[in-house]
């Protein structure tokens, strides 16, 4: 079977493309790409305004007649007065106006000599651009540990089980990985985009890249997923991708330490779904603020929430499920102690408020735990901190489980779904940025959207 994206050739009962992560269906013989991976709950149909009615007419004015001379008009022929020079006047006028310029200039001039060619000048950017708070001393803080419930199945991964690959997603005992292979290509356009973004809020922003390994790629043995998966290195991949940044985008590295955690047999990844967990988010996290030059709030500053039973989205694709469905993931969740209040816009442009953590156990889809699931517009408001400092975080699903760690350090924080975006805002990422004075801009992309043309399409689209 020839996968109809990408061209390449798959098993016949593949259900997703291991070269390009495409979702395959089959009907009447046909194969077709189904679309990305499922991380949001369908949505109510569009709503329909009414018709705007139509203007009533207004009708057309009589032109009035032009103006006869009186009796008392002075005849049409007589002799001109004779009028002062007025080039003295002029001569004052520009003298006063050069001297304006000048003290207007050299002030601006001082300021800006070393970014003449890179600032915008519809930009101020020293009413933009503001220091981060510190809400922690700015100490190395020891390696955080998550706590278990005795009354849970331990998480983990059973590297001692046989792996095999089932339709292109490797399954060992009750675990399952999406595999991974780099493309050059969509790499390109990726980091294209973002340095687009960035050129542009040259002076206005700081713009930060984060690209999030996978499971695969931190938790499998590298003999594994090079032999049997034949999945790509994640680290030299997201170098690769990180290489082809403009200097003015600040890569931020996580994959050292997810790696370091997983050793460590921390639950970074769900077992039974692509996404990972908010102990992963937190682990990137950390590397975020280290970054930035902030300190990381520890978790034991969050109230931590405990969802049991979730089955995610690997679990329903595999053709045997016994192992998974019998140890089934919990979803923890940390909520900030600042708030736990949302504003989210949804794709009709409703606002409404929400939980930044919430309990989606009886949902059909738990990861709507985070940030009330995929939207294309959110703010959070921390009320403990001064107006003034923002960052918007622009994200695919991935950043649900991240966004309420950015909570501790800005006073807003907006995030921006890149799939929906354009549905409430009708221009560029840069304009939001700009309109909303935003300081810091955080791309953060898993891996495996950096090489799905969608995901690339909406944000070459955004940017």
């Amino acid at each position: 079977m020839i996968c109809p994206k990408c061209g390449k050739e798959l098993r016949d009962t593949a259900q997703l493309c291991i070269h390009c992560g495409s979702i395959l269906k089959r009907r009447d013989g046909v194969v077709s790409v189904a679309g990305t991976t499922p991380d949001r709950v369908p949505a109510e149909a569009p709503k329909v305004a009414p018709p705007i009615p139509a203007p009533t007419p207004v009708p057309p004015q009589p032109t009035p007649a032009p103006a006869q001379p009186t009796p008392t008009s002075e005849p049409t022929k007589r002799r001109k007065k004779k009028r002062a020079p007025l080039w003295p006047v002029v001569l004052i006028l520009a003298a006063i106006a050069i001297v304006i310029g000048l003290l207007i200039w050299h002030p601006w001039r001082v300021d800006n000599a070393a970014n003449d060619a890179e600032t915008l000048p519809t930009v101020d950017r020293s009413t933009v651009i503001t220091t981060l708070p510190e809400v922690l001393p700015t100490t190395t803080l020891p390696p955080t540990t998550q706590p278990i419930d005795p009354a849970l199945t331990p998480p983990g991964y059973d590297k001692t089980a046989k792996a095999f690959l089932d339709d292109g997603i490797l399954v060992m005992g009750d675990s399952a990985f999406e595999c991974y292979n780099y493309i050059e290509s969509d790499a390109e356009r990726y980091a294209a985009a973002i340095n687009r973004t960035a050129a542009t809020l040259q002076g206005a922003s700081r713009v930060y890249d984060m690209v999030v390994p996978l499971a695969i790629g931190v938790c499998v043995d590298e003999s594994i997923r090079r032999d049997i998966a034949e999945s790509d290195d994640e680290k030299e991949s997201i170098e690769q991708i990180y290489q082809k940044l403009s200097p003015s985008v600040m890569a931020v590295r996580s994959f050292d330490a997810m790696k370091q955690a997983a050793d460590r047999q921390e639950y970074l990844y769900f077992r039974s779904d692509t996404h990972w967990t908010a102990l992963g988010a937190y682990r990137a996290y950390e590397q975020w603020a280290a970054t930035i030059g902030v300190s990381a709030v520890p978790l034991s500053d969050f109230k931590e929430h405990r969802f049991p039973g979730y089955l995610g989205y690997l679990d329903a694709i595999i053709s045997d499920d016994t192992a998974m469905a019998a140890n089934p993931d919990v979803v923890y969740a940390y909520e900030p102690s600042q708030t736990n209040t949302i504003t989210v816009t949804n794709e009709y442009g409703d606002t409404y408020e929400g939980e930044i953590v919430s309990d989606q156990s009886d949902s059909d889809y738990q990861y709507m735990t985070f940030i009330c699931g995929d939207n294309p517009i959110s703010k959070i408001v921390n009320p403990t901190l001064p107006e003034g400092t923002s960052c918007v975080l622009v994200k695919e699903s991935y950043g649900n489980a991240f966004a309420p760690y950015l909570v501790a350090h800005y006073h807003t924080v907006y995030i921006v779904d890149l799939r929906y975006f354009s549905q409430v805002y009708s221009g560029k990422l840069s304009d939001f940025v700009i309109e909303n004075r935003i300081g810091d801009v955080l791309f953060l992309y898993n891996l495996s959207a950096t090489r799905n043309g969608d995901m690339i399409d909406a944000l070459d689209a955004m940017c």
